[in-house]
């Protein structure tokens, strides 16, 4: 079971790309007032740039990230 379930997942390795990408996400939320815990958006900027998609149940968070393909978990 752990296998498949391993097989199932995309690895994702940062660049030197993230780091900027997540302050730059950053403080646009901030200017907007909209901040989100340090690790959604970590999260959130991982996923961005690799065309992933963030399943979650809390869709209000990642939706802030702009371009970021969220999907809400029921």
């Amino acid at each position: 079971m752990a296998e498949s379930l391993l097989e199932s997942m995309t690895i994702i390795h940062p660049d030197q790309g993230i780091p900027i990408l997540l302050g730059e996400t950053a403080a646009h939320l901030q200017k907007r007032g909209t901040p989100i815990p340090l690790m959604d958006l970590l999260i959130g900027v991982l996923a961005k740039p690799a065309g992933l998609p963030i399943l979650t149940k809390d869709f209000p968070h990642f939706d802030r990230i702009p371009g970021l393909v969220v999907e809400q978990y029921p």
